[in-house]
């Protein structure tokens, strides 16, 4: 929240749906983080590019080490894949953790979520 205003960060996050993750499932993309029977986290990559698209951790479970165990499962999954290296686009928020994690930071861009709202990100990469 306080690299975003609550209408940035309501269309990011408002139409998220647990249905909307189905495609990524079926896909064997989607790596869950399980503390204590609850999910603590996931991560979420390409199907068919190296694109990092998502690592969260719930703010119940963050600074655990959750982030950095998704993180390097992603980059270890995505090498097996036969990428020499991969890109995401982080929020504001990210980028330090990112940046631990050893990526490389890029160009800061807008991330267009409905019409009149878009969020400013960075690309990061990352060498695999």
């Amino acid at each position: 929240a306080r690299d975003y205003s609550p209408e940035q960060i309501e269309a990011w996050t408002g139409p998220k749906r647990p249905e909307h993750y189905f495609d990524s499932i079926r896909g064997q993309r989607l790596i869950l983080a399980e503390q204590r029977g609850r999910i603590a986290g996931f991560g979420d990559i390409s199907g068919t590019r190296d694109e990092i698209c998502a690592v969260y951790v719930s703010p119940d479970f963050q600074r655990q080490g959750i982030g950095r165990a998704l993180f390097r499962h992603i980059t270890q999954e995505l090498k097996a894949r036969g990428f020499a290296d991969a890109w995401l686009d982080a929020s504001l928020t990210s980028v330090p953790f990112y940046q631990a994690m050893g990526c490389v930071t890029g160009a800061k861009q807008l991330h267009p979520f409905r019409p009149g709202v878009s969020i400013p990100c960075v690309r990061m990469t990352i060498e695999l």
